[in-house]
């Protein structure tokens, strides 16, 4: 199975897999479930950063917030959309602009399409959901 162009073993230094390996046998796991452990523990909460807003060109607090983001595609000609939900973003504490990590939006957009595709490709193909939420694409890593 092709892993994602971003996860590529090969860049990782002996020393990196050493510690992997390591950390694993201390749990009593695998590798590959010492990672999927990981990943399930991972719950990160942004915090209020300092940043640049580009919209009132002032450095300013950074509140995290939740926002949805409706992706559009194109499916046998016809224009369907997922919107999804609870996406973090943050707000300006000066003017209140709200900005969502450009390659947050860019990755969420990407995995939503390749799960759409799994759908519609399959022998008994499902319905394409009209809402998801971040969280659950998040910790499920599927659509519905």
């Amino acid at each position: 199975m092709m892993l994602h162009p971003d996860i590529d073993l090969s860049r990782w230094s002996k020393e990196e897999i050493r510690m992997l390996r390591l950390k694993a046998a201390m749990r009593g796991k695998t590798t590959n479930e010492y990672l999927r452990y990981l990943l399930e523990q991972d719950h990160p909460d942004p915090a209020p950063i300092k940043a640049y807003c580009l919209n009132c060109h002032q450095e300013s607090e950074q509140i995290p917030k939740r926002e949805e983001e409706t992706i559009q595609f194109t499916i046998c000609d016809e224009e369907r959309s997922v919107k999804v939900t609870e996406l973090p973003a943050f707000s300006c504490s000066k003017c209140g602009n709200t900005i969502v990590s450009v390659g947050l939006s860019a990755e969420v957009e990407n995995i939503v399409e390749e799960i759409v595709s799994e759908l519609i490709n399959r022998p008994a193909a499902r319905s394409i959901p009209k809402t998801i939420s971040f969280e659950d694409l998040l910790n499920r890593g599927k659509l519905a």
